[in-house]
């Protein structure tokens, strides 16, 4: 079974019948533009009819049962976190705040010592993190960018031992998963990212298309599910 999951950047519309990666489940943050009804029922109508899926006003749950899905279950969604239970394993989808380092530290504290203590068996997380998880993961022209906060490290570290998930991402050569422009300089973070199990999942690709490409401005991420 594998798992995609890209932020959309409010275009999901525009490429998801152009992915190029096979998944079975995807997961999606900044899926559509919901205070725009055109955005928001053509991306819904663009996803296949074959599949089930869930949505929030940032995310999105896409299984596409001809493949190899063949349990789903939603077991708890609100704005920024959607769980699901997909063949047995758990997984969480996940878009923290751009907008504040306070905010991502306390969504990461309440997965950690609220939500997820009803979801103990959670083996993988997925999502827009907007955090460079090590210095090394953001840059800001040829500096260590001070986007991020150490307590936010600190804390998606911690969340990573508490669940005993591994930073996927980190033992692969590195790759920015979002590149921009500002003041003349380029910022690059590693802050799409892949948290899981690893005796269950395995990480499989960037898919960096998605942003090469305009698609979007992240590329996306895909792991693959060890056991059947």
């Amino acid at each position: 079974m594998r798992v995609l999951s890209v932020n959309a950047n409010n275009r999901l519309s525009k490429f998801i019948d152009d992915i190029s990666v096979e998944y079975d489940v995807l997961l999606v943050q900044e899926w559509a533009r919901h205070g725009k009804d055109g955005d928001f029922a053509s991306a819904l109508s663009k996803l296949p009819e074959n599949s089930t899926r869930s949505v929030t006003e940032f995310l999105l749950i896409e299984a596409n049962e001809a493949y190899e899905v063949t349990s789903w279950n939603v077991l708890h969604e609100e704005e920024r976190v959607q769980i699901l239970e997909v063949n047995g394993s758990i997984i969480c989808n996940v878009y923290l705040p751009a907008s504040s380092s306070k905010q991502r530290r306390e969504l990461m504290e309440y997965l950690r010592d609220v939500l997820l203590l009803q979801f103990r068996r959670v083996s993988l997380i997925m999502g827009d993190f907007n955090l460079a998880p090590r210095m090394k993961d953001g840059w800001f022209g040829d500096q260590h960018s001070a986007w991020t906060k150490n307590y936010e490290r600190e804390t998606f570290a911690s969340l990573c031992e508490t669940y005993q998930l591994l930073d996927f991402g980190a033992d692969v050569r590195w790759n920015a998963t979002f590149k921009r422009m500002n003041n003349g300089k380029m910022t690059a973070f590693r802050c799409d990212l892949a948290i899981g199990n690893p005796e269950e999942w395995m990480w499989d690709q960037y898919v960096h298309e998605l942003r090469t490409q305009k698609k979007t401005d992240h590329s996306g991420i895909l792991v693959r599910r060890i056991s059947s």
